[in-house]
């Protein structure tokens, strides 16, 4: 039976800065979604994957290629991004 490694967040960091593991921005498997809120409004547009983990984003517009793209939640938005994290 073979083992299997699963990496933390913290380790997968560690792993990067000794040089042990490429960060999956690196990789370019895991580019951030072109989305970005604007304003200080208290719109909410859903969750984006930043390049580095799901975020919630919101204000008053939502500017970028992706903004008709977002998660409705998070756990959607990782489920999607499961390799990247």
């Amino acid at each position: 039976m073979s083992t299997r490694w699963t990496w933390t967040r913290r380790a997968l960091a560690l792993g990067v800065a000794l040089g042990l593991a490429a960060p999956s921005s690196a990789c370019g498997s895991c580019p951030a979604m072109d989305a970005v809120g604007e304003g200080e409004c208290d719109a909410f547009f859903g969750y984006v994957w930043d390049g580095d983990d799901c975020v919630g984003l919101g204000g008053c517009n939502c500017v970028g290629a992706d903004c008709g793209d977002t998660y409705a939640d998070r756990d959607a938005c990782e489920a999607a991004h499961a390799g990247c994290l």
